[in-house]
């Protein structure tokens, strides 16, 4: 968080002098350090964010696909009459426990048209209304999952 805050504070300045600098490290450690107090987070699961990052960000470009593709199948719905839409609630254990992992799961599948994220239990249970059950058929086995599984696997269960 402290990088990041003293990037931000760079690029909004526009200009870099000693001045600056000093002021841009002692807010953005005084910031990141009244952060952790109020969070109750620490330094080692600050630093597993830049461990994971590669992960989100291969999460997010996987994301931008699924989206395509599922706006895509939502267009050829709207304009053929001919395709029927079976509406339907499914329920599945995504087997993922971190909170993490589950939050990403649950906003990839509402984020993307089609699908909404109903019910999120801290089991891994989720139910998932969907426009037909072929929009989730094989969800577990998609690049997705797999990205959302190394990314519980980094954070563990303390997230």
């Amino acid at each position: 968080m402290f990088l990041l805050l003293f990037f931000v504070w760079l690029v909004l300045n526009g200009s870099v002098t000693w001045e600056i600098v000093l002021t841009g490290l002692v807010l953005s450690g005084a910031v990141t350090f009244v952060c952790m107090k109020l969070t109750g987070t620490d330094l080692k699961r600050d630093l597993l964010l830049f461990r994971a990052a590669p992960w989100f960000l291969a999460w997010f470009f996987v994301l931008l696909s699924e989206i395509i593709k599922a706006n895509y199948k939502m267009i050829r719905i709207i304009l053929d009459p001919g395709i029927a839409v079976r509406q339907t609630l499914v329920t599945m254990d995504t087997g993922l426990h971190s909170e993490v992992a589950r939050t990403m799961l649950s906003n990839s599948i509402t984020l993307t048209p089609g699908t909404i994220t109903v019910e999120s239990r801290p089991d891994g249970v989720m139910t998932i209304h969907c426009l037909s059950w072929e929009m989730l058929d094989g969800i577990e086995e998609t690049k997705l999952m797999r990205i959302i599984r190394k990314v519980e696997a980094l954070y563990g269960q303390s997230v």
